[in-house]
């Protein structure tokens, strides 16, 4: 009976991935589309063809390409690092350790990266993702973030939401050669699916054979993970046609206390159909009109227009082709008509439906004049949040996203995680610290934090517990907008330095801490002494020195513009009183 169950399980999993397979060939096939004109391929070889023989230049202005490489870069520029808040007040030094712990596999993983690769997939093919699973490494487990190439993928294609977290089933696959595939399992046997020739949905990279199971050609078998729901509970399995590789188990990982599974996905669009799209469907015919209408354009102006009588020339083909040419000789007939049109007016009309189809492709990217503006930072990111406004839910899901992935990424350390370890990262000074997790406490420590004479323990060091302890720690995990610090830092530092100007004087060290200096923490500390009381009272009383100096020195400045303004006034004074008694001498005479 139970071997019957495990042959109807097999039969069910693979009917799954074959009905996401079938269920999304349409939408595949869009996304291939998106990725071509991405790349640049965007003439079909029945327009080249045609353009080829009109002698019509074949002309491609890629603009979708620059428009979703600037979405990208403002992915880039929004990067931030994540944060654990602790729930109770207890927790908060051990939120701390778990920040670390946070960014320690994220910097192992260089998660930022992954994530910019997500986001072009989202614009793009119209979703992308990462699985983020615990790898065994010798004595240690480590936490991976893997991305998932978005045509090695399928899913339940009764999902409809954004994140598919109402799919009853997703997972990936992959080409491998049977004797790879056989080393690694070597209780399989592969050899039975080489009769299998069926067909695949599929056909989304050149790289993969159009079969679906099996590729006779390079001898290579299709290896298919799938993680599934049944009774609430996420099960995890391996197979190929007709045999299973790893039977179906609970999944390994797990989420406060339920079953989880690996995948963070997210999608940019999706319509009424469940179809999953992303910028391009929106501009395609946009940047289509760009490229006819400039083909067209560029047509036009090297062409001309010939009117003339039957027997005005001998060849029209020739006539034709000197009428092209900028230093064309055609010889006609004498009293014989004979007329060149330039067709301006054509080149014209085309060159404006070109400029209202670039203006419409451009409308969601910085314009070149904010770009070389002195306005100030702040002013730059206010125009730059306007510019992208409508993109901005694109942004908000990839925020999403990111909080997913670390907070998977969170469940695992809790799992996984339950030892001692030692995590190094970066502060934000981009100084190197380490941070400790599920230290043990001994008694003695113990008996010190309670107030305890630790001497009259009968065994102070047995450990009693842990600092730290990431399996009970309950954090929200929080990822915080991301402004543009260097404008912001350097208006910021550029309106304190006009406030000195105007007598406002703050000491040394807030000037510093306001600048783009390198190694400014360490130039503070000397300043203001650093940990010594008496240097610090010392270099405290100068600077007060120094301030009532300068303070002393600007109402001195103040007294002698005051000295200079009443001179100059009682000079003008007399200067009118003397022109009034030359007035009065005149009027005498």
């Amino acid at each position: 009976m139970a071997e019957k169950d495990n042959t109807d399980l097999l039969t069910w999993v693979c009917q799954n991935f074959e009905a996401a397979e079938q269920a999304t060939v349409d939408y595949r096939d869009e996304a291939e589309t998106a990725r071509d004109y991405f790349d640049g391929v965007q003439w079909t070889a029945e327009e080249r063809n045609e353009l080829k023989a009109r002698r019509q230049p074949c002309v491609t202005d890629n603009m979708l390409k620059d428009k979703i490489e600037t979405l990208i870069g403002m992915e880039v520029q929004s990067r931030s690092d994540p944060k654990a808040y602790p729930r109770t007040p207890q927790d908060d030094d051990a939120a701390e350790a778990a920040t670390d712990a946070l960014r320690y596999v994220g910097e192992n993983n260089d998660i930022d990266q992954v994530v910019s690769d997500i986001a072009e997939h989202m614009f793009v093919e119209g979703y992308g993702g990462c699985e983020v699973v615990a790898r065994p490494k010798g004595d240690d487990v480590e936490i991976r973030v893997i991305l998932n190439p978005w045509d090695r993928t399928y899913f339940d294609p009764h999902s409809v939401k954004k994140d598919f977290s109402d799919a009853r089933y997703r997972g990936t696959f992959v080409w491998l050669d049977v004797e790879d595939a056989q080393s690694r399992w070597p209780d399989v046997d592969f050899s039975g699916i080489a009769s299998d020739q069926s067909r695949s949905a599929f056909e989304t990279s050149d790289d993969k054979p159009r079969t679906r199971w099996y590729d006779t050609q390079r001898k290579r078998v299709r290896i298919v993970e799938q993680y599934y729901i049944k009774g609430g509970e996420w099960y995890s399995c391996k197979f190929v046609k007709g045999q299973w590789i790893e039977k179906p188990s609970l999944s390994a990982y797990n989420a406060e206390g339920e079953t989880d599974d690996p995948y963070c996905w997210m999608s940019a669009y999706v319509d009424r159909d469940g179809a999953r799209y992303g910028i391009v469907r929106r501009y395609k015919d946009l940047q289509d009109e760009v490229n006819h209408r400039r083909s067209k354009a560029l047509h036009i102006l090297n062409t001309n227009q010939v009117i003339m009588e039957t027997g005005a020339v001998q060849s029209v083909k020739v006539a034709r082709r000197e009428a092209n040419r900028p230093d064309g000789v055609i010889e006609i007939v004498p009293g014989t008509r004979f007329d060149i049109e330039k067709n301006n007016d054509l080149a014209a009309g085309q060159a404006q439906l070109l400029a209202d189809a670039r203006g419409s492709l451009s409308s969601v990217s910085p314009s070149a004049a904010d770009a070389a503006s002195s306005a100030s930072g702040r002013s730059k990111i206010v125009g730059q949040q306007l510019d992208f406004i409508e993109v901005g839910r694109q942004f908000d899901q990839i925020r999403a996203l990111k909080r997913t992935i670390y907070r998977k990424i969170w469940h695992r350390v809790q799992q996984f995680w339950t030892d001692e370890k030692w995590v190094r990262v970066r502060d934000d000074e981009g100084r190197a610290k380490f941070a400790q997790l599920n230290a043990p406490v001994t008694a003695a420590e113990q008996a010190e934090m309670m107030g305890v004479d630790p001497r009259f323990l009968p065994n102070p060091n047995a450990i009693v517990g842990k600092r730290n302890d990431v399996t009970e720690l309950d954090v929200d995990i929080i990822i915080d907008e991301s402004p543009d610090v260097i404008n912001l830092q350097a208006e910021q530092f550029q309106n304190l330095v006009s406030l000195a100007q105007a007598g406002v004087v703050f000491p040394p060290e807030v000037y510093l801490e306001a600048s783009s200096l390198r190694n400014k923490s360490a130039l503070v500390e000397k300043l203001t002494g650093g940990d010594n009381p008496e240097a610090a009272a010392m270099m405290q009383q100068e600077q007060m020195t120094a301030m009532q100096e300068r303070m002393a020195e600007i109402e001195k400045d103040m007294a002698q513009a005051r000295k200079y303004n009443a001179e100059a006034e009682q000079t003008e004074i007399e200067n009118m009183a003397g022109k009034a008694g030359l007035y009065g001498l005149a009027q005498d005479a």
